[in-house]
């Protein structure tokens, strides 16, 4: 695999400025977290590093034993998305855990408050 040509890069520059500059947007309009936002720029910036740095490509196929460049383009994405679905899974057992406690907190102040409407009628 030969380097990237220079319009190549510029293209990928110009389409990781864009995801980027599109995720802060969302945070700004308080449609993503930032703690995703950050990792969504943290990924395009080092997929963009990566993928940029021909000499850093090399390095890492190398150091995980690959014969291809591409093919460690391919490892470090799925890797990647294993990260963002082991994170997002974390999130959503946490969300759920809250929504349960909240659920069981809710029926016991509407149990309470029959109790207590019960008694007022019987006064």
């Amino acid at each position: 695999m030969t380097e990237l040509s220079l319009l190549s890069k510029i293209a990928l520059i110009v389409i990781f400025l864009s995801v980027i500059m599109f995720v802060v947007y969302l945070i700004i309009k308080n449609r993503m977290k930032i703690e995703f936002g950050l990792l969504w720029i943290l990924a395009f910036s080092g997929a963009s590093f990566i993928v940029l740095s021909y000499d850093t490509l090399n390095f890492l196929t190398k150091l995980i034993g690959g014969i291809y460049p591409t093919g460690t383009l391919t490892v470090l994405a799925i890797g990647f998305i294993f990260l963002v679905l082991i994170i997002f899974t974390a999130y959503l057992t946490n969300m759920s855990d809250k929504i349960k406690s909240m659920s069981q907190y809710i029926s016991f102040l509407e149990n309470r408050l029959r109790s207590q409407e019960d008694k007022e009628r019987n006064v």
